[in-house]
């Protein structure tokens, strides 16, 4: 061992019994109010957008979000999650030696998105894609925000390890706010892509300030230490493959329309990922911030404890999960009917039936950082590869047989594959989930089948204020008391309670 790691302070951990509930509690509020405002924002930025921009625009600025997101996650290294997962997570060497590695990937980053631009470009632009032209001169500048990324200093990940975030939630929504301003003023006065890739930029970079001088805690410095770097890199080997995996298992749908579709339809799809990523996202970073340095605590100090915990704060989640699921299975078809331009209504119908696949993804991000905080990086790696191979396996012939929703429905089926391969992981640990799994489904089948009646009646009447209103008042007759029964559970005792 060096003698630096000798000499660094044994690492704070998070508290024990009252006091490490009241912080997860406190965390839990914060991140469920945040997102809330966040995709609030996010939806009222998106249908201003689209008014300003036409949908060859949005479909363009997908094929660059995935360009930019394939990049990051094909180098990932899973610097945050050894930061909250480490015992060493709080001394300053492996810090450093953290945010070492992440800025030298970040401008790995950059350098591989300038080779790389303009094959990515050629492979889509062509005749019947005129729009894919402008890629070549966007990809550049929006890799920029890997640099800006790589920059960001691990004050974040000491939040989340730490379970304070309030700060952290605070400065996101400050950079998305400025973001949407620019975006919008941009689209008002140049409506092209180029608002897109401004938004972005400016929301990586508010991040990127606000880390440094608004979070506490000591500042970063460039340097690396040997066993710090080993024990980053032995972390992150499996993560390294499972996010390169997880690129291709979440963005097949979009590199596979990219070459099928025109950039409108591909555009329209994109607006109706909008909706359907909400409740993914929300899995997503509550189980990322609040759960999984639950679990990781508990898995250091008390791995009797572990059980019991994961399976009180998935039930909080699954629940939530449901909720929104089913709040976007009943309200999008209205959401889009009212508030979007008639050459966006398709979106309509595309995101309930996306909520396929968005529901089995929700079932597998609310337990895989069980699997995280157990260190078994490698069963995560091979969920992905399952879920990919289904997926492409699905898509293709969904869409060979039956177009688009054909696709769409074979995206879930190929996500519930990768799924499975979480469930048997998780019960060689010791912590089975499928009676959870198979009680949530059989309840938002249900539901999802009296959606389904509804929306297929709304799409026969063309859409008649009297069946936007009836889909509407079914719409909160269900969620409503759902939504009343969760607040009450996350405000009492957060999300693991």
């Amino acid at each position: 061992m060096s003698e630096t790691a000798l000499r660094s302070p044994a690492p704070a951990e998070v508290p024990a019994g009252g006091e490490l509930h009241a912080r997860v509690a406190r965390s839990s509020k914060w991140t469920v109010g945040g997102l809330g405002a966040a995709n609030l924002l996010r939806l009222a930025s998106n249908v201003v957008l689209a008014r300003l921009l036409v949908r060859d625009d949005f479909g363009v600025m997908v094929m660059v979000s995935t360009f930019v997101m394939g990049l990051g996650m094909f180098s990932d290294v899973g610097v945050g999650p050894c930061i909250v997962h480490s015992r060493r997570g709080d001394d300053p060497a492996f810090l450093d030696s953290a945010f070492s590695l992440q800025v030298l990937r970040g401008l790995l980053l950059f350098a591989a998105a300038l080779l790389l631009a303009a094959p990515f470009a050629a492979l889509y632009a062509n005749a019947q894609h005129p729009g894919y032209a402008q890629l070549e001169q966007l990809l550049p500048v929006a890799a920029l925000q890997a640099i800006l990324q790589g920059f960001n200093s691990t004050k974040i990940f000491t939040a989340e390890r730490h379970l304070a975030l309030a700060r952290k939630v605070q400065g996101e929504l400050l950079a998305q706010g400025a973001a949407i301003l620019v975006m919008v003023v941009w689209a008002a006065s140049s409506p092209t892509p180029w608002a897109l890739v401004a938004g972005t930029l400016t929301q990586a970079g508010v991040v990127m300030l606000w880390s440094h001088l608004a979070l506490p805690g000591r500042r970063n410095r460039l340097r690396f230490e040997r066993a710090a770097l080993a024990e980053l890199l032995r972390f992150g080997r499996w993560i390294f493959v499972s996010t390169g995996v997880t690129f291709f298992a979440m963005q097949i749908d979009r590199l596979l329309l990219g070459q099928k579709v025109s950039e409108g339809v591909l555009g329209v799809y994109g607006q109706a990922l909008a909706i359907v990523n909400l409740p993914q996202f929300l899995g997503g970073v509550l189980t990322g911030q609040v759960i999984f340095p639950l679990l990781a605590d508990y898995a250091r100090r008390d791995p009797e404890q572990l059980r019991a915990r994961f399976e009180q704060s998935r039930t909080t989640l699954l629940r939530a999960a449901l909720l929104l699921s089913l709040a976007v299975v009943l309200f999008s078809p209205v959401f889009f009917r009212l508030f979007y331009l008639p050459e966006f209504h398709d979106a309509g119908w595309m995101a309930p039936l996306s909520m396929l696949a968005s529901w089995f993804f929700l079932l597998s991000v609310t337990s895989d950082r069980a699997l995280l905080a157990r260190g078994d990086t490698r069963a995560l790696a091979c969920s992905n590869l399952a879920a990919f191979a289904g997926k492409l396996l699905g898509g293709w012939l969904g869409y060979r047989f039956a177009g688009l929703p054909g696709f769409i429905v074979g995206l879930g089926l190929g996500t519930l594959l990768g799924h499975t391969v979480v469930q048997v992981a998780l019960a060689a640990h010791g912590l089975p989930i499928h009676r959870q799994d198979l009680r949530y489904t059989a309840i938002a089948a249900l539901a999802g089948g009296l959606a389904f009646l509804l929306n297929r009646e709304l799409e026969r009447s063309g859409g008649s204020p009297a069946m936007l209103a009836l889909q509407a008042a079914v719409g909160l007759a269900v969620c409503g008391p759902l939504g009343l029964q969760l607040f009450r559970r996350i405000r009492a005792q957060g999300v693991a309670g």
